[in-house]
């Protein structure tokens, strides 16, 4: 028997950011679904369980799980963290979207991950 390989529902980017005018950090932050500021927002998030249901809460826990890593790194850097959810039926405008301000603001603004589920 076959395995059925599910469609990815969703794109999650973890996005670095520092040092940003107040309207461009607006602009940008109406994107995340959840922030990093400080260890403790990534580490108090890895007790999720995989069996979980699969709302907004689950995600954003699992999320912070697969971009612990990179978090804490970013964190130690001095860089604050967003991340974004894209429902893969939005297909890639918000993804352009926030590529243009990694490119437009090089340092201040990094799309350090991305993850499927």
């Amino acid at each position: 028997m076959t395995k059925k390989v599910s469609p990815t529902k969703f794109k999650a980017l973890l996005v670095a950011y520092k040092d940003l005018d107040p309207e461009i950090f607006t602009e940008l932050s109406n994107q995340f679904i959840a922030t990093i500021k400080d260890p403790s927002d990534v580490i108090d998030s890895l007790g999720v369980s995989e069996r979980s249901a699969v709302g907004l809460s689950y995600r954003i826990a699992l999320y912070k799980k697969w971009f612990k890593d990179a978090s804490l790194e970013k964190l130690s850097q001095g860089y604050q963290l967003g991340i974004i959810e894209i429902p893969s039926s939005y297909g890639s405008e918000t993804e352009s979207f926030i590529k243009d301000f990694d490119e437009i603001f090089g340092d201040h603004v990094l799309i350090v991950n991305t993850e499927e589920f």
